[in-house]
């Protein structure tokens, strides 16, 4: 956060707890450090939670072996050993997952962002861009306007169709799956005088992936982030008329 001591947490009655949001008055810089839990985090901690699962199921069966070393016939002394397995396999399948996977999916595999904020820059950092992304807050002499909204992870859509078998404890991370967006406006600062009611120009930029339970909590930050540094930001539920260059028809 560069020079930290700069750098002091702001609360207030109508921001949330989290993510925190830190203010540097003296310059009008402003940081907000996320570390969020998508449906990827969710995935690898089911993943790895059926690693543990088979291995508590071969250390079950390996315990059985060798208290049945007493039996003679080793088909026997296999086939009870077989069985144990079965049986803590039965066991695991449903519990693991259930005891393990939010506290992985949370606290190991959660992703890190950061979003920086000054009077002439927006800059944000994620998993989506290797070099980060840095947006100036004018162009061509304009204001750019910027806010924050969600948008459908297209990609988690696509796992959802594909995996309709799974569980819907697993399931709904997928359906929860959204795109923490930077909504752009830019005014044409070529048009005439005549024309001062005409729509700005409207870009969105996907930023990083959320799960849509913290889309609110985390637009209301960044948006005060941004009033804080200079900047004239709308909440997610708010939409300014525009057109948006992203989603029109070619």
């Amino acid at each position: 956060m560069g020079a930290e001591t700069n750098f002091k947490r702001v609360t207030a009655p109508g921001l949330p707890a989290w993510p925190r949001l830190y203010l540097d008055a003296g310059q009008g810089r402003a940081v907000v450090p996320l570390r969020l839990t998508t449906w990827r985090s969710w995935e690898r901690a089911y993943l790895t939670t059926q690693g543990m699962a088979v291995l508590l199921n071969l250390l079950a069966a390996a315990y059985a072996w060798h208290w049945l070393a007493f039996l003679p016939n080793v088909i026997v002394r296999g086939v009870i050993t077989f069985v144990a397995y079965g049986v803590a396999a039965t066991i695991t399948k449903p519990l693991v997952p259930a005891a393990f996977a939010g506290f992985l999916a949370r606290q190991l595999f959660s992703f890190r962002s950061t979003a920086w904020f000054t009077p002439h820059v927006v800059a944000f950092r994620s998993p989506l861009y290797e070099n980060g992304v840095q947006l100036t807050r004018t162009w061509q002499g304009q204001p750019v306007q910027v806010r924050f909204d969600m948008g459908p992870d297209r990609e988690a859509q696509t796992r959802l169709a594909n995996q309709q078998s799974h569980a819907q404890q697993r399931r709904q991370h997928y359906q929860s799956a959204q795109l923490l967006r930077l909504v752009i406006a830019t005014a044409d600062p070529y048009r005439t005088p005549h024309a001062v009611n005409q729509m700005p120009t409207m870009r969105s930029l996907p930023l990083a992936e959320i799960d849509a339970e913290d889309v609110a909590a985390v637009v209301s930050v960044l948006t005060a982030a941004s009033m804080l540094t200079g900047g004239r930001g709308e909440t997610a539920k708010t939409h300014s008329a525009g057109h948006d260059i992203d989603t029109s028809p070619v």
